[in-house]
């Protein structure tokens, strides 16, 4: 799911309050909620080959509930030498490979989702 709006919006209590939701009706097994404010701190690590076993660990936390990415605009690689393309490609692998037991929110600027 891709959630946007500016700051200030709502968008991490819809997100909570729809997690819940989720468990109620079954779609994710567990009541649990994984939140991170900022989606490259929690996925990308600054060592070469770190960032596929960064995110892994994200994504096995939150297995059988909610991942909420805000900020996911910053996942965007901004240099060569930056791994945020490490973890672009673990978010699009866990998604497929989790899709039973985890659902992803993305959140950030509606700005942002329109380019």
């Amino acid at each position: 799911m891709l959630f946007l709006g500016n700051a200030g919006t709502g968008k991490t209590t819809v997100a909570k309050v729809l997690a819940k939701l989720l468990h109620v009706l079954g779609v994710v097994p567990e009541n649990k909620f994984m939140e991170y404010d900022n989606a490259k701190t929690a996925l990308v690590a600054a060592v070469v080959g770190e960032t596929s076993q960064k995110a892994a660990k994200v994504f096995m936390d939150a297995k059988g509930g909610v991942l909420f990415l805000d900020e996911a605009y910053s996942l965007v690689p901004t240099s060569p030498e930056d791994f945020a393309h490490e973890a672009i490609g673990e978010l699009l692998s866990k998604s497929e490979e989790y899709r039973a037991d985890l659902v992803i929110i993305l959140a950030g600027y509606e700005k942002w989702g329109s380019c």
